[in-house]
């Protein structure tokens, strides 16, 4: 059957599908996600599990999935759709090279930074093969890579990776594109955690403005320029102030992206980071204890994250 005329509420699925993701970009994730939900078994109903417009739909399914906070089944997701999409799409589809790049975010995302910068490093020269070295794709993929390098330790690469990417994105973009944006809050980010914290302030400070202006204050990117400069204000030296913008930051993520929402629990944690600093062991240690159990239930005892909240909490003298 012809899609095009199943319609539910007078819209086709297709329809319906275009509009869960307008839900999505619009800043709600979780209800683009349960909307998606109920069309991807449309889809495989209908046209079957492996058909071009049902892989679509999951696509956008994993994808807000992983930005709802969930970003375990969104990677699994993205694993088990790759390739489903070289076989439908071809393995140097557009398509197929966007799904990689989502696989290897949502890779980084659920704890695996390491595999995230070699599914990275595999596809980039692929998208400049295909797409060209200076399409945003393929400088968003250049991008992932050098966070996942950060990520998983190697700062000093990634600040190397960033110098290099962020004049691209610039010509190619704009100074006052979303992406160039990116680009120097991670490159301010990393330089104050490779050393140089107070230029870094001065930069995320600008970023953090720019931002808030033309996103709004509670846009999660804006959220995570503001997070990037608490913490590059506890390593200038300032552990008090960073305690006091991270505790404003933390109850702004809770309203805005939920109490639960991984990047809310990443404030959650600093905030303790920089209690112990500041030398409130007392309250740092109640702040882990509280934060570990939820670490545990929505990244699982293994991520990355969990771990490091289980180190710092037994660092502090206590048991979880």
């Amino acid at each position: 059957m012809d899609l095009d005329e199943v319609r539910t509420d007078g819209r086709t699925p297709a329809e319906r599908r275009g509009l869960a993701e307008a839900l999505g970009r619009a800043g709600h994730p979780g209800a683009a996600a349960s909307a998606l939900r109920g069309l991807v078994t449309e889809f495989i109903d209908r046209l079957g599990p492996v058909h071009r417009e049902t892989l679509v739909t999951r696509d956008l399914l994993a994808r807000w999935t992983g930005e709802s906070g969930d970003p375990l089944t969104a990677a699994a997701a993205f694993d088990d759709l790759l390739p489903l999409q070289r076989a439908a799409f071809g393995p140097e589809h557009p398509r197929t090279l966007r799904t990689w790049h989502s696989l290897a975010y949502w890779t980084g995302e659920a704890g695996d930074p390491d595999r995230a910068v070699e599914l990275s490093r595999e596809l980039l020269p692929m998208r400049r093969q295909v797409l060209g070295p200076a399409e945003p794709e393929t400088l968003r993929t250049q991008h992932c890579l050098a966070h996942w390098t950060g990520e998983a330790g190697a700062v000093l690469a990634a600040v190397a990776m960033l110098r290099a990417l962020l004049p691209l994105r610039t010509a190619t973009l704009g100074p006052e594109h979303l992406d160039t944006h990116t680009t120097a809050h991670e490159l301010a980010l990393r330089r104050g955690e490779a050393g140089d914290p107070g230029s870094a302030v001065d930069r995320l400070r600008e970023i953090r403005t720019l931002r808030r202006d033309t996103l709004g204050p509670d846009d999660p990117h804006t959220l995570s320029t503001w997070h990037a400069l608490a913490r590059c204000t506890g390593l200038s030296g300032q552990p008090a102030k960073a305690v006091t913008m991270l505790a404003d930051l933390l109850d702004h993520r809770r309203q805005s992206q939920g109490p639960t929402h991984p990047r809310t629990l990443l404030t959650w944690h600093e905030l303790a980071v920089w209690e112990l600093a500041a030398g409130l062991l007392a309250a740092a240690r109640e702040r882990l204890r509280g934060l570990l159990p939820v670490r545990e239930r929505v990244l699982g005892a293994a991520h990355r994250h969990t771990r490091a909240t289980a180190r710092l909490l037994a660092e502090t003298g206590a048991g979880s």
